[in-house]
């Protein structure tokens, strides 16, 4: 992991010498002034020359920021590719930039600022990883945003993660597009709409809620190893991740890492990594390098992927409990350990609880009754079996029981070594022609002493179904509701 760390490093230094096409349309400035005021631009024509222009940069123009100029954005502004002189100034102040296309940081000579033919203009400049933090800048509200579709925000050698601490950041992308990115460091990140994805670290420097996903964006971070994902520097925890309701965090590394004060987590917290067999993973937490980073252990929906090949393990820390305010998902063959030297899950409110299991067509998942996803008391009471087959196994012999609402809606659930006991008030729903029970083990109900008490099994399934495994009363009396 060291030498990863001082790779990166080295690259954040490096000058890259690959030079930018001329595009009919660009855009540079040629003095210091305001975003809106013409005569300090100059656009290429038809015939590549650079000439004066009447109007300011738009959306599908370039923008090139030379050396030694300031320009002020005083109007909501936009370009396409956002180039930045690293001895330029862009200050954004309270307005906002919105760049449809990347970010580049770049090193030239001299500015080059003569009317007419300039074939030197391109080939004269030098992208670069090493920033300036006087480079970008907002206040108040203002922002710089990147807007638009699918495509590359930075690129290797053209922009680094140190320095541009003065800015804050929103990626309000369009809703279906996929954007990646290599690193960023901004005051603060608003994620607010599409879909952002890094295989790199980013550092948010500010204080407050500084690293925001909004409800309909989604930030993934593909990081391995024990790598931290968010971090404000390299030897220093961020302020405030907040994950708002219908934001997700994606994390497709095997043991993920983010050093901060506060997690406020009221979205989706999505694992997708599919390591198997004996390889254990553990839950965020933090890297352990910056006193008084939190432990993450709430979640309101947290969802485990895992591989259909193999069984995959996460793991809880040690001295941990995890707690679930609303759904836990399992898919493939994932399953938390179950050792005691590993932490524990708990659901906040029971009754309102999901545990759901997407196992996958034809695929058998083995569950221990040691489970920490569902443990033998203060589970979930809503569990569903949506595909594959989960097999519910006792190494004790202990029978289980279970009260709340019980789905089959496409999978199957079987049980070996032990009764299973579906208790007064329960409500089982069979909502599919596929699945079901199984037709191994023991399937029981119980009542309790009054008339009402029942037991619903409802057969919501369009067409013919035929259910495997009949419900075997546990008591003389026992009765229940057949609802088709």
């Amino acid at each position: 992991m060291k030498k990863i760390i001082l790779t990166c490093m080295i690259v954040c230094m490096t000058v890259s010498g690959i030079a930018q096409s001329q595009t009919v349309g660009d855009y540079r400035c040629v003095g210091s002034g305001n975003w809106s005021d013409a005569t300090i631009w100059q656009t290429l024509d038809g015939t590549f020359n650079w000439v004066a222009t009447g109007s300011q940069p738009g959306p599908t123009n370039n923008v090139y920021i030379q050396k030694s100029f300031t320009v002020t954005v005083d109007v909501v502004a936009s370009c396409k590719d956002l180039n930045l002189d690293t001895a330029s100034i862009l200050n954004i102040g309270s307005n906002s930039v919105s760049v449809n296309g990347k970010i580049r940081a770049f090193y030239s000579p001299s500015s080059s600022i003569s009317l007419g033919a300039d074939a030197t203009f391109y080939s004269a400049q030098a992208s670069t990883t090493s920033l300036q933090t006087k480079m970008l800048s907002t206040t108040g509200l203002g922002a710089l945003k990147f807007v638009g579709t699918t495509r590359s925000i930075n690129k290797a050698g053209e922009w680094g993660v140190n320095s541009t601490g003065n800015v804050d950041v929103v990626f309000a992308l369009d809703a279906n597009a996929t954007d990646t990115v290599i690193g960023f460091k901004a005051r603060s990140f608003i994620f607010q709409s599409g879909k952002l994805v890094t295989d790199s670290f980013m550092c948010a420097s500010g204080t407050g809620k500084i690293f925001t996903i909004k409800n309909g964006a989604r930030f993934v971070s593909s990081r391995s190893g024990t790598s931290k994902i968010i971090i404000a520097n390299s030897n220093s925890k961020c302020d405030s991740i907040v994950i708002e309701n219908g934001g997700v965090l994606e994390l497709g590394g095997q043991d993920p890492r983010i050093d901060c004060s506060a997690f406020v987590n009221n979205g989706t917290v999505y694992y997708s990594s599919t390591s198997s067999g004996a390889q254990f993973t553990t839950l965020l937490q933090p890297s352990g390098t910056n006193a008084g980073s939190v432990a993450i252990t709430s979640y309101k929906n947290l969802i485990i992927n895992g591989s259909t090949a193999a069984t995959s393990i996460r793991k809880v820390p040690a001295g941990q409990t995890v707690s679930i305010s609303d759904t836990l998902t399992m898919m493939g063959r994932a399953f938390f350990d179950s050792t005691a030297s590993t932490g524990s899950i708990s659901y906040s409110n029971p009754s309102n609880a999901y545990l759901l299991f997407d196992i996958g067509s034809g695929i058998t998942q083995i569950l221990p009754s040691t489970s920490k996803e569902w443990p033998s008391s203060g589970g979930a009471q809503n569990i569903e079996i949506k595909s594959g087959t989960l097999k519910f196994v006792t190494n004790s012999g202990s029978n289980r029981s279970f009260k709340g609402n019980f789905y089959l809606t496409g999978g199957t659930f079987t049980i070996t070594g032990f009764t299973f006991t579906l208790l007064n008030n329960t409500n089982l729903f069979r909502k599919s022609a596929t699945g079901g029970l199984g037709t191994s083990g023991t399937f029981g109900y119980v009542m309790g002493t009054t008339a009402n008490d029942t037991i619903n099994i409802y057969f919501d399934v369009a067409g013919s179904v035929t259910e495997n495994k009949e419900l075997t009363p546990s008591t003389a009396n026992c009765n229940a509701n057949l609802i088709i």
